[in-house]
């Protein structure tokens, strides 16, 4: 153990973070002390190899106690933040030393064991609910964000007696962590929301969770807001209602043909970005449109397998009409995304004329040269 302890005090901090290693397999009874020391140490890699060791040996030595009250400790930062790691690597097996902790701790470091509780299971659900409406705004905070990681009917109900909070940076932690849990949230609960402009393009993105057919017309306004932040939230909506089905899926479905111009130019900005799953959503709702300008992007999602298959399915849907305007388009894209839009073209041309059946074959010898 001395030569562990020599090591540990070195000015090499590869030797310091081997002697940590030679700590797991250590008997000695000061061991513990020694590896708490570590995580407090001033290099990084030394840190992280005490927070691994901490992590498998914490319970077995008595040491979660001692982990708590290093998160707890204001004087070295690097202990704290080495004592976050392995608390929440040990996950509910510290739920209980955190929630004794909680009523003798500095208010000052009440919000570090909140985050701890994060990691810690349903354990301290109840008592992140309590403190979701402490008057210390840091922990309140922390709590709102512990019970987003933790998740389940209770924590989410937690969470939405906070979404009419007066303080817009609870409203916003509130959003983000219904997001998180991909909650469906009523258009009743989100409307005064979606008239807050610091949270309104979250709140759009969370309506994509929804069910209710009216959250379609309300995506859809939004998008006669212009710009393309507003747009891009619209999309990830989209895609949300899209791949979950249901109510709202298909009224997006039955309005998709009679999208309005502006609409449809919106989303074609989208799908012409590189933001991908924005623009794998854009594209969809485009295909369901019947929107000729979207194929060539399509071809290229699908080229690199991001398109999703019920959105080529919505191609299959134009059946011989998608043919000549796949011809137009593989013209002007990369070998690949011309090589699937052909395959696509050649897939639907059952029922093509003549003079369209010849040019598909021409342009599938061309590709054959490539």
């Amino acid at each position: 153990m001395k030569e562990i302890d020599a090591a540990l005090a070195s000015a090499d901090p590869e030797l310091r973070r081997q002697a940590v290693g030679a700590l797991a397999r250590a008997e000695d009874p000061a061991r513990g002390h020694l590896l708490m020391r570590a995580l407090g140490d001033g290099d990084w890699r030394v840190r992280k190899e005490s927070a691994r060791v901490a992590a498998e040996v914490a319970e077995s030595w008595g040491l979660v106690p001692e982990l708590v009250d290093g998160l707890c400790q204001g004087d070295n930062v690097g202990l704290r933040s080495a004592a976050l790691e392995v608390l929440e690597r040990l996950g509910p097996r510290a739920a209980s030393a955190l929630l004794v902790a909680l009523p003798r701790v500095p208010d000052g470091a009440r919000k570090f064991l909140v985050a701890a509780l994060g990691s810690a299971g349903g354990a301290g659900v109840e008592r992140l609910a309590e403190l979701s409406v402490d008057p210390d705004r840091n922990t309140a905070q922390a709590a709102l964000e512990a019970l987003a990681r933790i998740g389940g009917q209770r924590a989410e109900a937690a969470l939405r007696a906070h979404l009419g909070s007066e303080d817009p940076v609870q409203r916003l932690a509130v959003l983000e962590g219904l997001e998180r849990l991909e909650a469906e949230v009523t258009l009743a609960e989100l409307r005064p929301l979606l008239q807050d402009r610091l949270v309104r393009r979250l709140a759009l993105r969370v309506l994509g969770f929804g069910s209710e057919t009216e959250v379609v017309g309300e995506l859809l306004a939004a998008l006669d807001e212009g710009g393309s932040a507003t747009a891009h939230e619209v999309a990830v909506a989209v895609g949300r209602l899209l791949g979950r089905g249901g109510p709202a899926a298909r009224e997006l479905e039955r309005r998709a043909e009679g999208l309005e111009k502006a609409h449809r130019e919106a989303l074609m900005s989208v799908a012409r970005s590189s933001r991908k799953p924005a623009r794998r959503a854009a594209t969809w709702l485009l295909l369901l449109a019947r929107d000729r300008d979207v194929l060539g992007v399509a071809a290229e999602l699908a080229a690199d397998d991001r398109l999703a298959p019920p959105a080529l399915d919505a191609i299959r849907r134009w059946g011989v009409g998608a043919v000549v305007p796949l011809l137009e388009v593989s013209e002007s894209l990369e070998v690949r995304a011309r090589a699937v839009a052909l395959e696509m073209a050649a897939e639907l041309a059952e029922g093509a004329g003549e003079g369209t059946l010849r040019d598909l074959r021409a342009a599938l010898r061309d590709t054959l040269g490539s």
